[in-house]
């Protein structure tokens, strides 16, 4: 199952509930980029074949994209969290690591192919 933009705003919600941030939408377009970029494909093949690379993508998109007034990072990580476990994965992180990490990633510094790669250590089929 897909997460639609209208999962995200509710996981938005939740995140900026739980961390006492602002709650609202900075730029739709850029968070219906964000929800539909794990679903590209070319001449047939996916872009982001695993349900890592998937929860990759998406994650990445809504850090770098910026759809939110606040809670971007955490939003990212709860919509990961979400897409793994429609795959039926559960993410294995303490709130520390997932911050940590969603900071590394807003820097910059981490591929997709990096954060599919985290997101596969520390998940677990359910």
């Amino acid at each position: 199952m897909r997460p639609t933009a209208e999962n995200v705003l509710f996981l938005h919600t939740v995140a900026v509930e739980a961390f006492e941030g602002s709650e609202g939408v900075r730029d739709l377009e850029s968070l219906h980029a964000a929800v539909a970029r794990p679903w590209g494909s070319s001449f047939g093949h996916d872009h982001f074949p695993t349900p890592f690379d998937k929860a990759a993508a998406l994650a990445e998109s809504i850090i770098r994209r910026h759809p939110f007034v606040d809670g971007n990072k955490r939003t990212a990580m709860y919509a990961a969290a979400y897409l793994l476990e429609t795959f039926g994965y559960e993410m294995e992180a303490d709130q520390q690591e997932l911050e940590d990490f969603a900071v590394s990633v807003a820097e910059g510094g981490i591929e997709t192919a990096d954060i599919a790669i985290w997101f596969e250590i520390h998940s677990s089929e359910v």
